[in-house]
């Protein structure tokens, strides 16, 4: 009898040892999560990685990378009583579009001129 028990008791040991194992995995999964949930660590990320650059450039990239920023902007904006801010919210809103069209077109532009150069390049046949 007593050496049917020993498989089993090995058994529950293992399946103690994994749980507590499992436990200290949580446990420290769970300390990430709170480190990567800070404000300062969200406002981290959100933030392009360019350091070099100004604050206001840095949230300009922000702004084209979050559109609904703007868009969360603009809606509030309709809501201001100060017209001043109703009035600057709404122009930078049109600003942004008005960048975006010239971005859009400005890249379509290389674009055309890198396969103009391409399409003109000679091939060189090496001997």
């Amino acid at each position: 009898m007593a050496g049917s028990n020993v498989p089993l008791k090995l058994r529950k040991q293992m399946l103690l040892m994994q749980a507590a194992v499992e436990r200290v995995e949580l446990a420290h999964h769970l300390l990430d999560l709170r480190q990567a949930a800070t404000v300062s660590a969200i406002v981290r990320n959100a933030m392009p990685g360019d350091r070099s650059r100004s604050l206001a450039a840095r949230a300009f990239d922000v702004l084209k990378r979050y559109p609904f920023v703007t868009s969360a902007a603009s809606l509030l904006a309709t809501r201001f009583k100060f017209p001043l801010i109703a009035a600057a919210t709404k122009w930078g809103g049109a600003a942004t579009v008005v960048y975006k069209l010239w971005d859009l077109w400005r890249k379509n532009a290389q674009d055309t001129v890198r396969k103009d150069r391409t399409a003109r390049m000679p091939t060189r046949v090496v001997p």
